[in-house]
């Protein structure tokens, strides 16, 4: 699937709010990098998830 049909289907943010959004994740070269593009926080298809290691920090501690 290309990125565009990808983006397509999981930034549709219906009953997220604002701040709710979807987006796909996968492992290249050991890294984790997004393989579609956010909506609310910048991150790319190919990037480097640094976000992703904090955001997760957050949801497990709850903050």
């Amino acid at each position: 699937m290309n990125k565009a049909a990808l983006n397509s289907i999981v930034q549709r943010r219906e009953g997220m709010g604002k701040t709710g959004e979807t987006y796909i994740v996968g492992k290249r070269d050991d890294k984790i990098a997004y393989r579609t593009d956010r909506v609310i926080k910048q991150g790319g298809v190919g990037e480097d998830m640094k976000d992703f290691v904090e955001d997760l920090a957050v949801l497990i501690e709850g903050r």
